[in-house]
């Protein structure tokens, strides 16, 4: 019937969004955020109510990305047994400082960095901002992959990046 979603597509949809292989990632994605003495109080949840073109019954209707939910621990199956964990988590209130400027730009040991010029999560001039800010940050800038060249790349991301921290690229 057209318009409707195939079951092999929604198949493919629940095994890659299901995070039965990954749940620590949904929870610990709440905490990206933690910083002083305010919870994060499900922050991407708390934005949605600012943009009602996101709203469930919105059309077209469209996409948010890495944001997790409160509503996925009650949904998702493999997300169930952490709900009380990410819960507690997102009321969290006293949070350390998530790192310190001098420090960091301090730094000698070797880093090495991708930033995905075209990356739909990160903004790439933040992060090439933050790559300033670190000593010893060697950046390599690439339009390639788009905030997943680690695993779609097979090993060429990862052995750029080590050759790059070790002064070889």
């Amino acid at each position: 019937m057209r318009g409707e979603l195939t079951d092999t597509f929604l198949q493919q949809v629940m095994g890659l969004t299901g995070f039965t292989d990954n749940p620590l990632f949904a929870v610990l994605q709440e905490t990206l955020y933690g910083q002083g003495d305010k919870p994060t109080g499900w922050a991407a949840s708390r934005a949605m109510t600012g943009f009602p073109e996101f709203a469930e019954d919105a059309d077209p209707f469209l996409l948010t990305g890495e944001m997790i939910y409160p509503w996925m621990f009650r949904e998702i199956k493999g997300l169930r047994p952490f709900a009380d964990a990410a819960g507690l988590l997102a009321e969290r209130a006293d949070w350390p400082p998530l790192y310190d400027p001098r420090r960091l730009a301090a730094n000698r040991v070797p880093l090495a960095a991708i930033v995905y010029h075209d990356d739909m999560y990160v903004d790439a001039e933040l992060s090439l901002r933050t790559a300033r800010d670190v000593g010893a940050t060697r950046v390599w800038v690439t339009n390639e992959w788009e905030h997943d060249g680690v695993t779609a790349s097979g090993d060429r991301v990862l052995s750029r990046l080590m050759d790059l921290a070790a002064g070889r690229a």
